[in-house]
């Protein structure tokens, strides 16, 4: 016997055997199939440079106010890797629940050595 629980987690996280087993279409938004709306926004941004891990200013290595953005073309890591300098309180307010997406044109890149 299935639950109303387990038929909501394979809607969420494995969509594309729920739209099977039900002949279906989930419209991919963060309510509908969480799944869906991440394969979506990466898609949305497979052009963005996307963090994939970042620092703080508590890191010695981080100027004070900013954060140090480790970000990959689209978020895939194994595709082209980039660091930047990041406002602290920018960094905050535009970090999405899959990454902060770096805005070439106003945040700074930044050589590690």
């Amino acid at each position: 016997m299935t639950t109303k629980e387990e038929i909501e987690d394979v809607r969420q996280h494995f969509p594309d055997l729920f739209e099977k087993q039900l002949n279906v279409r989930i419209i991919p938004t963060a309510l509908s199939s969480i799944e869906l709306y991440r394969r979506k926004w990466f898609k949305e941004h497979k052009n963005d440079f996307i963090e994939i891990e970042s620092w703080c200013d508590k890191d010695p290595n981080v100027t004070k106010g900013k954060v140090l953005v480790e970000a990959a073309l689209g978020g895939d890591e194994f595709k082209e890797i980039t660091y930047w300098d990041v406002d602290k309180d920018l960094f905050n307010e535009e970090k999405t629940e899959f990454g902060y997406v770096v805005k070439p044109h106003r945040d700074k890149p930044k050589k590690l050595s």
